[in-house]
């Protein structure tokens, strides 16, 4: 769960993202039904423990995986999304959303798709992120 916090607490404090998606689109595994879009959707792939050098170390590192997904109904803004959501999350650390954030890394850029259903374009891509709680 602290993942997505930190997920949600870099794309909505971020100025490229919220000039394309309010604060308020942006949601936690799923989009809910009726929602205008754009949006961007924020879900928690899998959270490993982590090995640390220290084993009396007081906390424990943590490696989530989680995937951004960028929805809008015109591709191009869909695809300014998904870029203002890499930017906004690329090579951050620090203390995010009170968790301790050792780095967030790009892993995996999937292809661009389009969602019949919603009638929306998505670009998604996953992120590493290496935390600890405070």
């Amino acid at each position: 769960m602290n993942a997505q916090a930190v997920t949600y607490a870099l794309l909505s404090a971020d100025a490229g993202v919220t000039a394309i998606v309010p604060a308020a689109r942006i949601y936690a595994s799923m989009l809910d039904e009726g929602v205008a879009l754009p949006a961007v959707v924020i879900m928690l792939i899998s959270t490993v423990d982590q090995s640390t050098i220290d084993a009396t170390s007081p906390f424990q590192l943590r490696r989530s995986r989680v995937q951004v997904n960028a929805l809008a109904q015109d591709y191009a803004q869909a695809q300014a999304l998904g870029r203002a959501c890499n930017a906004a999350m690329a090579f951050k650390r620090g203390t995010v959303a009170g968790v301790t954030v050792t780095s967030v890394v790009r892993d995996w850029t999937h292809g661009d798709d389009f969602d019949s259903e919603l009638h929306a374009h998505v670009v998604a891509a996953d992120f590493l992120i290496v935390w600890h709680e405070t």
